[in-house]
């Protein structure tokens, strides 16, 4: 194995195992030490024009992002209040940019937490994130002065300072900070809190989520999985060497994994696209201009990106494709399996790419749901416990239901696809139940649809509920547009749960459908935007059953 230089709590000693190191380091470690011995090593990459994306891409090295990151803990410490307490909070909401990165590592050596709101939460939802982790001091990127503002505006038990972060500009400035240093060794490091992301909040208010300088490393760890010794095609080697960029927001734990554990741990750039207004083109130009080679994103971005001539030979070019939080649609892996780029994860032929087999180390077991449709669960283990990362957040848990459904490959034993969630299904009055996730997929692709939302829970038949691309088409025109894609739907359901005609809806200019932060339909928020139009849908039904 190769030697590897490390820190231990006794400073940075020549290691000849490299076994004695992995799984036993912590990102600050690592951020100091590569500053020190590779200071000129890529470790993101960022827009050298945010508005001309053509203009190229300006690489950060190591040495830079390390005194970015002293200029702005100095900065930090003159402006945040003189803390009374261990790891008080700290708030921020900004641009997709290295500003969540670079305030992460500075927070952590002021030992303070970084709680990362989204901004497409409500203001109440993101004031009751303040409150429940007794954040005193919100900082703000770019515009959102008026966001965060009007989030301090609900907190009422006591006053939260607020304050704008200097562009990223003015941190990554080329005179050389004082260096402030953190000597933390791994055991002294690895429960201390230090990052908080929160749930999504679509049925309630969102939950904090602690993490801790263990968890921000899990990869690191994942490298001494039994199973993974020897391997080649896993996770941590596809990053290694690369330049990925991930779609994902930062804020969002996918993106703060990929800037700061995926690229530090796994040895890959990290590519930054736009900071505004993610689009397409966006993507595209990011993948193209940015030198990228691999790339992180949901399904809903990859069907937008193979519409585009330029995004689909874009993704072509790309070596690895992960996708996740959906399926990926058939007609959209079609044009990509048959070149170079490797679909999150493929096996053995272009047939199977769909399909995924997880390593026995993580612990997941599939619980039936209906028919072959099954529920992917985390059991716990102790022999387990290293990587069993989601009983570090969900302590009290034995067993954490993940809320993925999924159906086994009908000839290779251990091979799952996933195939929507279990709030996905729709159970009807008749006991019969529909995968809600397919049926809106599959409407989806239709010409001038931008979004789609299937109902019907606890009633005798679904409905529809739909976006248009242009709002300047009738309602009319866009049920003759529509109807043949719910024809072909309802030709492989029973008759009692297909849809009927005067049980589509669509969306009025002024309330499009609810959306998270990846760009796809929220169901439950959506219909709740449509309830009392719903309920006139079924109103009119039943006056029609009597008659």
């Amino acid at each position: 194995m190769a030697t590897e230089t490390s820190l231990t709590t006794n400073g940075y000693v020549k290691l000849e195992d490299e076994v004695r190191t992995i799984g036993h380091r912590h990102l600050i470690q690592l951020l100091d030490h590569y500053a020190k011995t590779e200071p000129d090593r890529a470790y993101l990459s960022i827009p050298v024009d945010q508005k001309d994306l053509s203009a190229g891409f300006k690489d950060v090295s190591y040495g830079a992002f390390a005194n970015a990151v002293d200029h702005c803990v100095h900065w930090l410490n003159s402006v945040l209040p003189l803390a009374t307490e261990p790891f008080e909070t700290v708030a921020y909401s900004g641009p997709r940019d290295i500003r969540y990165p670079m305030l992460a590592c500075a927070l952590a050596k002021l030992e303070r937490k970084l709680l990362f709101p989204s901004p497409a939460a409500t203001p109440a939802g993101q004031a009751h994130l303040v409150r429940k982790t007794e954040c005193r001091t919100f900082f703000y990127g770019g515009l959102l002065k008026p966001v965060v503002e009007s989030v301090v505006a609900e907190v009422q038990e006591w006053q939260v300072q607020v304050d704008k972060v200097s562009e990223v500009e003015e941190f990554l400035r080329e005179e050389k900070a004082r260096e402030w240093p953190w000597k933390k060794s791994w055991n002294e490091a690895r429960d201390l809190p230090w990052l908080i992301l929160h749930t999504s909040g679509t049925t309630g208010f969102p939950k904090p989520i602690i993490l801790t300088h263990e968890m921000l490393v899990l990869v690191d760890a994942s490298k001494l999985m039994p199973e993974f010794q020897g391997v080649e095609n896993r996770f941590d080697k596809h990053l290694e060497g690369r330049r990925w960029f991930n779609t994902m927001p930062t804020l969002h734990m996918v993106g703060m994994y990929m800037a700061l554990q995926w690229a530090m741990v796994c040895g890959g750039v990290a590519i930054f696209g736009p900071s505004e207004n993610v689009t397409t083109a966006g993507i595209r130009d990011t993948l193209r201009y940015g030198r990228c080679q691999a790339m992180m994103t949901s399904p809903l971005s990859i069907d937008a990106l193979v519409a585009d001539p330029l995004g689909l030979e874009s993704l072509r070019n790309l070596e690895f494709v992960y996708f996740g939080g959906a399926p990926l649609s058939r007609s959209a892996a079609e044009k990509l399996t048959p070149y170079p780029c490797k679909l999150f994860i493929r096996l053995t032929g272009e047939d199977d790419w769909e399909y995924h087999k997880f390593a026995p180390s993580n612990g997941i077991e599939f619980e039936k749901v209906d028919g072959d449709v099954h529920e992917m669960i985390i059991v716990r283990k102790s022999e387990l416990a290293r990587w069993q990362q989601i009983f570090w957040v969900y302590p009290e848990l034995d067993i954490f239901r993940t809320g993925d459904l999924w159906v086994e490959h009908k000839s290779r034993a251990g091979r799952w696809k996933v195939v929507g969630r279990t709030d996905d299904l729709i159970v009807f009055k008749t006991g019969l139940k529909m995968n809600a996730a397919e049926v809106e997929r599959e409407l989806s692709h239709c010409a001038g649809v931008a979004g789609v939302v299937i109902g019907g829970q606890n009633m005798a038949r679904p409905f529809v509920l739909v976006e248009w691309t242009d709002d300047g088409v009738d309602d009319e025109r866009k049920l003759e547009r529509l109807w043949p894609a719910i024809q072909k739907v309802n030709e492989r359901c029973a008759e009692v749960v297909r849809i009927p005609k005067d049980q589509v809806l669509f969306t009025k200019p002024e309330k499009k459908l609810a959306r998270n932060v990846k760009g796809g339909p929220v169901r439950k928020a959506s219909l709740k935007l449509y309830e009392e139009e719903i309920a006139r849908l079924y109103a009119i039904e039943r006056l029609k059953s009597l008659r």
